[in-house]
């Protein structure tokens, strides 16, 4: 078994496929090479106390599919260090167990000299207003300020963090939404990636490049595009990928958005309708009361008929005896 163990290989490429402005680029670049580069103790910047403020922590926030996740894999790839990524939910919900499953994790990430990457971390990073969240945040800062190594926090909820954590980070990136030439130098390099890692050929040019581009997809959907037109395109024979491939499989998730926004309008039409029924139910008497009501009335009416003829059989026996009496 020891003789199928073989070095790892990483992807040198990959911190250079990154879309991000160049002077923020190579700055982290070169703070991401040199954390991979020192030993797991030794630091020139060492904090005041021990052991304290050794780590390189950095935040990413914007919405999902704009290169969040992808950053810290490529920063992952550049510093040659495994990536270990953590959400929120695995560490569990209550203070006490939060911080033994917290401490757990990156005291092995420090072992491993693992990147690490807190996936939509917002309730750590969250404004302190309640007892929870306050615990629960302060035990995040002891954690991280004594973690030695890299740790990215990605959050979608820039508003929302809490300012303590402003001191404590080294670098910040916000994703904007993908212009057009960000998206052209995306589609090119998935396109590249699939034509090296498979036996496709591609049929793409310029101005198919520009095409695909104006449809604003993110890079997660450009990725599962691309990904799905690529397998279509591995069962043909000749293997070839064309612009035309991936357009047809783009058609296919516009319809599925638009689906989903019919979807989403026809929940919002539904619950209106029912806030409407229900505005309407609550003006209206139970329909158990309304039963009990009409029981009543015909209860009421039956003896009300009940009256009337006993008085009309009475009203008949006085005629008939004034009639006797006056033949008499």
């Amino acid at each position: 078994m020891i003789s199928l163990v073989k070095e790892f290989s990483w992807n040198d490429t990959a911190f250079d496929a990154l879309v991000m402005e160049t002077k923020l680029k190579t700055r982290l670049g070169s703070l991401v090479k040199a954390y991979g580069k020192k030993a797991p103790d030794v630091s020139g910047f060492d904090d005041f106390i021990r052991e304290k403020g050794l780590g390189l922590i950095g935040l990413l926030f914007g919405k999902p599919g704009l290169g969040k996740t992808f950053t810290a894999e490529a920063i992952a790839e550049m510093a040659r260090l495994p990536l270990m990524t953590v959400s929120a939910g695995s560490l569990g919900s209550v203070p006490d167990t939060i911080e033994e499953n917290l401490r757990a994790t990156l005291d092995l990430a420090a072992r491993w000299r693992a990147v690490v990457l807190f996936d939509e971390a917002d309730v750590f990073l969250a404004k302190r207003d309640s007892a929870n969240i306050n615990a629960v945040v302060s035990v995040f800062l002891r954690e991280l300020e004594y973690f030695p190594g890299i740790m990215l926090l990605t959050t979608n909820k820039k508003d929302l963090i809490d300012e303590a954590f402003q001191s404590r980070i080294h670098f910040c990136h916000s994703y904007p939404e993908l212009d057009f030439q960000a998206r052209v130098k995306i589609w090119k390099e998935f396109v590249m990636r699939t034509q090296n890692q498979t036996d496709l050929r591609v049929d793409i040019n310029n101005k198919g490049y520009e095409h695909l581009a104006r449809e604003p997809y993110n890079g997660r959907e450009i990725k599962n595009i691309m990904s799905m037109a690529s397998m279509s395109a591995l069962d043909r024979t000749p293997p070839i990928l064309t612009t035309d491939d991936i357009l047809e499989i783009s058609r296919t998730l516009q319809n599925w958005n638009a689906v989903s926004v019919e979807d989403r309008s026809s929940a919002t039409t539904s619950t209106a309708v029912q806030n409407t029924k229900t505005s309407v139910f609550a003006h209206m008497p139970d329909r158990g009361n309304q039963v009990a009501s009409i029981s009543t009335i015909k209860s009421v009416g039956t003896w009300v008929l009940i009256g009337i003829l006993a008085v009309g059989m009475m009203h008949n026996a006085l005629l008939q005896l004034l009639s006797a009496y006056r033949r008499d």
